[in-house]
């Protein structure tokens, strides 16, 4: 009741009708006896819009928390709730359209390679990664999976593809996935673990949650798209809770690329569970950013695309390639001296600068397509094994995607989360259809 209290006319307004499309999907999904409709994008881009639209600002309004770079945004809150709900709403109306669903539940259980290319497949990948992550590296690897030591960053390949070597720590991901259908029949328990904490701590120690996120929620979605179930709730509680306390002690503690100073936890007044919050005041300064960015630049169309495009082609081959001026140049105009260093926006920002709210509709409703797309390819074979390792790092992409807006560094680390597993995705057939020739003869 004190929190309703504490909310303006126009914010209870805009949340209420917030809570009706972030709240039936969920509902209609839980009530249906596909167990694959639980686990459809829109799940995932549900649960990333109720943490940064609803839960983190409602904390830091009962907080009465709702300063942001020496900043209160409270005054800015309404145009972000607004923004949210015009693109949530195209996001929708994208997924709605094209491809027909297939909405038949497949009764034969999903099919496991019992396979050893499998096996050394998730191998290759996990030492490649490895290697070229050494490349970057150099002698400081170890001090790499230490989540609590410093990392030796100054050796090593420092060229200009230096930064394709560091991205490749994503398609670790990948690596572990491919064992987790294993390991839940029993099988290279070891090894599952082994590349699993391996990957864990590598992500803890740079420090950038986004992966973590994308690690838990694909492997969450593997597992239940496995054993074709609907909601494990005790599974969710219990890595839930202990990972958003995770995520608050790195909010406070982290240091990127050299590991967590548990020392600073003495010095904040939080507590993990409320540190974990802070990460939504990105919403902050995508109200902020609306509300201001007329005042300081025209839109600025396409060049997000362009600057996407030229983006991976290192400098040193295209000296006057576009630099994310863009963005970049108008988070130093919005926020100006040195208060703008680090600022995010949501996905909807970047789209407002685009086009204003035409580009909020526009950019949300490509992107509900662009879901639609990879939630069709799933269901074409949902008892395919790769299949499912595809979806389950397309559809935990979305966080990526919604969190930050910024496409250039988004298609990057598309091509290394999820680009990887599209190609598994296509060597499925040879795969399974090898396993089922080796069980005939």
């Amino acid at each position: 009741m004190e929190l309703i209290n504490k909310l303006n006319s126009q914010e209870f307004l805009y949340l209420i009708i917030l809570l009706v499309p972030l709240f039936v999907p969920i509902f209609r999904s839980y009530q249906s006896t596909d167990y694959r409709i639980m686990w459809s994008p829109l799940t995932m881009v549900v649960l990333v819009y109720f943490y940064y639209v609803i839960l983190g600002p409602l904390v830091a309004i009962y907080n009465n928390d709702t300063g942001y770079r020496t900043i209160d945004h409270r005054n800015y809150l309404e145009i972000g709730y607004l923004g949210a709900i015009v693109s949530l709403s195209s996001i929708y109306i994208g997924f709605s359209i094209l491809f027909k669903e297939n909405n038949k539940i497949e009764p034969t259980k999903t099919e496991v390679p019992q396979d050893e290319k499998v096996i050394k497949l998730s191998k290759q990948i996990f030492f490649t990664c490895l290697h070229l992550l050494a490349l970057s590296s150099g002698t400081g690897i170890i001090g790499k999976f230490n989540p609590l030591g410093e990392t030796d960053s100054s050796v090593g390949y420092s060229g200009n593809f230096k930064q394709y070597l560091v991205l490749s720590m994503n398609t670790f991901t990948t690596a572990s996935l491919l064992l987790l259908p294993f390991f839940l029949k029993g099988k290279y328990k070891k090894l599952y673990l082994i590349f699993t904490s391996l990957t864990f701590l590598l992500y803890v120690n740079e420090a950038f949650r986004y992966r973590l996120v994308i690690l838990l929620f694909s492997s969450l979605i593997v597992y239940h798209l496995i054993e074709k179930r609907k909601l494990n709730l005790k599974l969710i509680l219990g890595l839930g809770i202990p990972f958003l306390s995770l995520m608050g002690i790195m909010e406070v503690t982290r240091s990127y690329g050299k590991g967590l100073k548990l020392d600073l936890l003495d010095k904040k007044e939080t507590n993990s569970l409320e540190s974990s919050f802070n990460e939504s005041k990105v919403f902050y300064s995508t109200g902020y950013l609306m509300a201001n960015f007329s005042k300081v630049s025209d839109f600025r169309g396409l060049e997000s695309f362009y600057t996407a495009l030229a983006f991976p082609i290192p400098r040193k081959l295209w000296a006057d390639k576009p630099d994310g001026d863009y963005l970049l140049g108008t988070i130093k105009k919005v926020y100006p001296g040195s208060i703008g260093a680090g600022v995010a926006f949501l996905n909807y920002g970047e789209y407002y600068i685009c086009f204003g709210w035409a580009g909020i509709v526009i950019y949300s409703l490509l992107f509900g397509v662009f879901l639609k797309w990879g939630w069709h390819l799933y269901l074409k074979s949902p008892n395919d094994y790769f299949s499912i390792i595809f979806y389950a790092l397309f559809s935990s992409f979305s966080y990526v995607v919604i969190s930050r807006g910024y496409l250039p560094l988004t298609f990057v680390n598309y091509m290394f989360f999820v680009f990887p597993s599209y190609y598994l995705l296509k060597k499925s057939r040879e795969y399974i259809t090898s396993n089922r020739l080796s069980r005939k003869s």
